[in-house]
């Protein structure tokens, strides 16, 4: 193991060729900060940094939901690796997965990344932790730890480190979480970052509720978009692809279209009656995630798309396509999406319509996904 400590010049270049910004913050590091290298992978020459924000520890009540989550920890790590090295290849970047460099669930990730790629550099970002520092020389004994191939240490309590992870990536994918994942996605809110929620199903955590916390408790508009899903290959490929979009800056061009499968609990539509299952395309902004309910109730997406065109355009043609027009039903302001009820069109047709619109665009199809 190579101790670099931070007063020694390498150490501010070791972290700012991994993280671009970092410059700003260094200063703020303690007089007893370090980094330990546990490896001799090459240092990135085009970082791409995205951040686990998991729960540290076996505190409190995670502590009996431990072995459910093992599992599915461990698997969504095994498909992180398999995202990250396609992304690496397809975009020519050298992925950086940072955690908190605690036990158990950021560890169970790392540790399925490190064992199957060579392509990604691990860093633990290690906080003290109830008024203890990370010693050194415990770092080689650490089982939980000694996969990854630095640990860096600010010598900074977990509410000072968390903000770093949030500013310094530029995605976060929370996997349960707690008060210091909490930091971490606010900020990364603020910073207009890509944010996403891995559901493993648990009754508390910053994955069960972040997502609905962050948005209705902002009071001002921002960049950053968020994905909540319980199946890994759904939140990863819509993560990477926000990333690249927000990376091409074409993110306030793009249109989502969503198709929705329907069923009318009420006579409340002129054109549909009770238990009448239904169509609902859903137009939005690429930056608003598509939404699980109408009026309150539950519905099931089945098919989205991002255009690279605008709201108006997709919904005239969409609408050519069921011989429709372009009417919307119960119209609401922007910030939530626009509803079309396309009359005498069932699900199957809806999804040939989408899909007839995607082989119009060509190219200017950035992503599709069927639920």
């Amino acid at each position: 193991m190579e101790l670099i400590r931070k007063s020694n010049p390498g150490f501010n270049s070791f972290v700012s060729t991994l993280y671009s910004g970092a410059d700003e913050f260094l200063r703020n590091f303690g007089p007893d900060a370090y980094i330990a290298k546990l490896t001799d992978k090459p240092l990135p020459r085009n970082p791409f940094g995205i951040n686990i924000a998991a729960s540290a520890g076996d505190h409190g009540e995670i502590r009996e939901s431990l072995d459910s989550f093992e599992p599915k920890t461990r698997n969504f790590g095994k498909v992180l690796t398999q995202y990250l090295d396609a992304y690496a290849k397809e975009n020519n970047v050298d992925p950086i997965l940072t955690t908190g460099a605690c036990p158990f669930i950021g560890s169970w990730v790392t540790q399925e990344v490190s064992d199957r790629t060579k392509s990604t550099y691990i860093v633990g970002l290690a906080p003290e932790l109830f008024g203890k520092k990370l010693n050194p020389e415990e770092i080689p004994l650490n089982d939980n730890i000694k996969h990854y191939d630095a640990i860096i240490y600010p010598d900074m309590p977990i509410f000072l480190r968390s903000p770093l992870v949030g500013k310094l990536n530029k995605g976060l994918i929370v996997i349960h979480g707690g008060y210091g994942s909490m930091v971490e996605t606010a900020t990364a809110a603020d910073e207009g970052r890509v944010i996403g929620f891995y559901d493993i199903g648990s009754e508390f955590g910053m994955s069960k509720t972040g997502m609905q916390s962050l948005i209705g408790a902002t009071y001002k508009k921002t960049p950053a978009v968020f994905f909540k899903n319980s199946d890994p290959s759904v939140l990863l490929d819509r993560v990477l692809t926000e990333i690249s979009i927000k990376d091409q800056g074409i993110g306030d061009s793009l249109t989502s279209l969503v198709v929705y499968n329907h069923t009318h609990d009420k006579g409340n539509h002129p054109d549909f009656q009770q238990g009448q299952n239904s169509v609902i395309v859903n137009l939005r902004p690429a930056s608003k995630p598509a939404t699980f309910s109408h009026n309150g109730k539950w519905v099931r997406p089945v098919d989205q798309t991002l255009f690279l065109a605008s709201e108006d355009l997709i919904m005239e043609l969409f609408s050519e396509e069921y011989g429709g027009s372009a009417q919307e039903w119960n119209p609401r302001p922007i910030e939530v999406p626009k509803i079309i009820h396309p009359v005498g069109m069932d699900l199957e047709q809806a999804v040939v319509a989408a899909e007839q619109l995607r082989n119009e665009f060509g190219d200017r199809v950035v992503w599709h996904r069927q639920f």
